[in-house]
């Protein structure tokens, strides 16, 4: 009991900001302003359990012991309702850090807005959630250690439902209170252009956005800052190494919009230099979270040798399902927007030997400094441990960066300048470097497949 306690005594920031709670590994979204009841019901189901199993192994038996003795293996237990007191006094250290209302966010808090899917049907909000979660496990780590100069960092989450106009809308109402500090990681890419028209305008910082695309380093923007690599560095190292193994016929199946726009360029412009045939590419909706029929047999005319899924994870699982149901031999490729549990779930038995590109190290690789202390925090607390996790987890510890360097006086100003002096900066085996004229952080690209067991080999 005592651990279910100091476990949400130490994350609770989690618990509130994200309104989530995890019992048993399931997700309960829960009313904030009603965490102590909820807390306190949970503490009281498994005092019940622990009682009922005490009574079933010792109790009915050993009533009449007159006393306890610990030379005794006939111990004496407290009677039934004393036990039910000291459960009922566990409500009252809940209750001391529980939240009864939603409270407003202190004055000297350095409050940073992430606007992006929450909720919505594009299936953008799944692998935003795993990367919320690892950025938390940073702010909660920095503030625990007495924050930017004794200022805490807390996040506020707005939802833009994957919809780009909500974004627009979100963002330009945020921004006119005055005092927005930055937009960090929005995500995909209709979203993120039209933040991007935003930032500009006010001059506010858009920071680790969650996309791989060439149009938010290409040319480089004032006020955009990228962590990852981009999805063409993605594709080209992905289409070397199958040409290397012999591999010659490629098809795409992609997404309306820029990023669908951007790694068709990049496929493209990575066959040319190898001098292979054009690909077929097959596009669907950017909010589809399955492959149509026709276009799934369309992609698979001329029998292609590695077909690309650029596309929503859902959607890349149902194809790769189909595909494996009809005895599809091809290589399937998923860039690293699908690098998530929950891509590996959905995929089930069927992802063994499916490549993901990853634009982070192994999160589970002790070599890499920033690994270990991303499993360790993560662990701690039994957060989801995925690549997309640990790039929020880094997203987050390159923005702590630029906050300390912009502090005492901390705006989005000072933290535009801030960022463009941040050069080689070392998170423990991945490298951040920014420059006045350079926003692209990190060129750091892999490749991993699926085992059987929905581990990734590199």
């Amino acid at each position: 009991l005592t651990t279910y306690v100091d476990q949400g005594v130490r994350h609770q920031q989690n618990f509130l900001e994200l309104g989530l709670i995890r019992l048993n590994d399931v997700p309960l979204l829960i009313n904030i302003s009603s965490f102590s009841e909820h807390f306190c019901l949970f503490l009281t189901t498994k005092i019940e359990k622990t009682l009922n199993f005490i009574e079933r192994t010792f109790f009915m038996k050993q009533e009449s012991t007159p006393h306890c003795s610990p030379g005794n293996h006939r111990y004496a237990f407290l009677k039934r309702r004393h036990l039910l007191l000291a459960a009922s006094a566990l409500g009252v250290v809940s209750s001391a850090f529980a939240v009864k209302k939603p409270q407003k966010t202190p004055a000297e808090s350095l409050v940073i807005h992430h606007i992006g899917p929450l909720s919505g049907n594009g299936g953008g909000a799944s692998p935003n959630r795993e990367f919320i979660s690892g950025a938390q496990l940073a702010f909660y780590r920095v503030n625990e250690n007495g924050g930017i100069d004794g200022r805490p960092v807390e996040m506020e989450l707005m939802d833009d439902e994957q919809d780009a106009g909500k974004t627009g809308q979100l963002f330009r109402e945020v921004a006119a209170t005055g005092k927005m500090l930055a937009l960090f990681m929005p995500r995909t890419s209709p979203s993120i252009r039209t933040a991007m028209t935003i930032s500009e305008q006010t001059g506010i910082p858009i920071i680790a956005p969650q996309t791989g695309g060439s149009f938010v380093t290409e040319p480089s923007k004032r006020t955009v800052f990228a962590v990852r690599a981009s999805y063409r560095n993605e594709i080209a190292t992905a289409v070397q190494h199958f040409h290397t193994t012999g591999l010659r016929r490629f098809a795409m199946i992609n997404e309306e919009g820029p990023f669908g726009e951007d790694v068709k360029v990049g496929l493209e412009q990575a066959m040319a230099q190898l001098k292979l045939a054009r690909p077929g590419v097959h596009t669907i909706a950017n909010t589809a979270i399955e492959v149509a029929p026709g276009t799934y047999a369309a992609s698979m005319e001329g029998a292609p040798d590695v077909v690309f899924l650029c596309i929503a994870a859902e959607a890349a699982a149902q194809y790769i399902r189909t595909a494996r149901s009809q005895g599809k031999h091809a290589r399937f490729v998923s860039l690293s927007n699908t690098s998530t549990a929950g891509f590996i779930k959905a995929l089930g038995a069927d992802g063994q030997g499916v490549m993901v590109m990853q634009v982070v190290p192994p999160p589970q690789a002790s070599k890499y400094g920033i690994s270990k202390e991303f499993l360790a925090a993560a662990g701690a607390g039994g957060n989801a441990i995925s690549h997309g996790a640990l790039q929020g987890y880094i997203s987050a510890k390159v923005l702590i960066a630029g906050l300390r360097r912009a502090s005492p006086s901390i705006s989005a100003a000072s933290l535009i300048k801030a960022l463009d002096t941040l050069e080689n900066l070392d998170l423990g085996g991945y490298t951040i470097s920014y420059a006045p004229n350079r926003h692209a952080g990190s060129s750091f690209v892999n490749a991993t497949l699926l085992s059987r067991d929905g581990k990734f080999v590199y």
